[in-house]
């Protein structure tokens, strides 16, 4: 478990156990959600011995449910019983670090403290949906600002991540670092809103979703602002979604290319680093595209985007590496042309252990 803090959510666990009460208790009522939450961290209150996970569980889940007017008898009770003893100091103790041992055992007697006082109204969390933007056939005509500050140098490719999961030994061996690519500082940028995706919101809760508008970025990067015809006889750039099994071991899962990708509402709020120059409608767009995709063998899974500068950088960073070497991408136009193949994921692996010799 990390830790970082003598706080009651200044450790993993304990972060997780708050995130946790966010979801669970907007959803199910308190004796419901305490057996939902109980049952979540089985694995941490079957344990033999009361270490800081098991503490910080039952820190967490009664300071939680007391901020919330929600602190049942049972969860109250077992939480005194620990701090009573300050259980989990254990960790701050072999620290031999005298000040954080003292704020730590400040910090659980102060919330002793705050458990036998009459507790706050009850206070339900509020589930919050994500909801899509744009509806399909919108089109969103955009210009990244001017060179200001670091955040909007991300405008411009300056280098292209290790080409490791190609086949092709042309791409895997080709240059790859401190490569000038595009530029799109004042230039104008388009995509295409195809449909939505649903996500889950919460592990802990189900048939609830998120919804998030996707889209597909038009192959243009020009100075001039497109028209709507002109889009029109674009096509559409390509992503690489590189999945792992498991983060930390570094253990492929897939490799595969992606053309949609979403991106959270709050992402077109008025910024300074994008303007947006205007929104058009054709829902025949959405058809082209479709129809130009349905003729491929791509993935149909999509790229979970966060800011438009990453998007732009992921969308354009295999088309910068491509004509690098004198290959092209697949923008779907053309029903002959195909992306280059990757690796099998058994074999991404030893080629990016050559990459990154550890």
């Amino acid at each position: 478990m990390g830790i970082w803090g003598t706080g009651i959510y200044s450790n993993d666990l304990a972060e997780d156990v708050k995130d946790a009460c966010k979801s669970i208790f907007a959803y199910y009522e308190v004796e419901e959600g305490n057996k939902k939450i109980l049952d979540i961290y089985t694995d941490v209150l079957n344990q033999k011995c009361i270490d800081n996970d098991y503490a910080s569980f039952w820190y967490a889940l009664s300071d939680w449910q007391w901020k919330h007017g929600m602190l049942t008898e049972s969860v109250k009770a077992k939480a005194l019983e620990l701090l009573a003893v300050y259980a989990g100091i254990d960790d701050w103790i072999e620290t031999g670090n005298r000040r954080d041992i003292a704020k730590r055992k400040k910090v659980i007697e102060s919330l002793s403290t705050q458990l036998q006082q009459p507790q706050p109204p009850i206070k339900k969390p509020v589930l919050r949906f994500a909801k899509p933007k744009h509806k399909p056939g919108d089109i969103i005509i955009f210009k990244a600002t001017e060179y200001v500050d670091e955040w909007e140098s991300a405008w411009h490719i300056k280098n292209i991540r290790p080409p490791f999961m190609f086949e092709s030994t042309l791409i895997s061996k080709s240059e790859y670092e401190d490569i000038n690519g595009y530029n799109a500082h004042g230039k104008y940028m388009a995509i295409l809103c195809v449909g939505s995706q649903k996500e889950a919101y919460s592990e802990y809760i189900p048939d609830v979703f998120h919804e998030y508008s996707e889209y597909v970025w038009y192959d243009y990067l020009s100075t001039q602002k497109p028209s709507v015809e002109q889009l029109s006889s674009c096509g559409f750039l390509p992503a690489i979604k590189w999945c792992l099994k498991d983060f930390n071991k570094e253990i492929t899962d897939s490799v595969s290319w992606v053309y949609r990708f979403i991106l959270p509402s709050e992402l077109f709020k008025q910024n300074n680093y994008y303007e947006f120059a205007r929104k058009e409608f054709l829902i025949a767009e959405v058809a082209r595209f479709n129809q130009l995709f349905s003729c491929k063998t791509y993935s149909k899974d999509y790229y979970d985007g966060e800011v438009l500068t990453s998007m732009f950088y992921t969308a354009f960073e295999e088309k910068n590496r491509m004509e690098l070497i004198n290959l092209q991408v697949d923008n779907l136009l053309d029903p002959k042309m195909s992306n280059p193949v990757f690796l099998r994921p058994s074999e991404v692996d030893k080629a990016l252990k050559r990459f990154f010799p550890r």
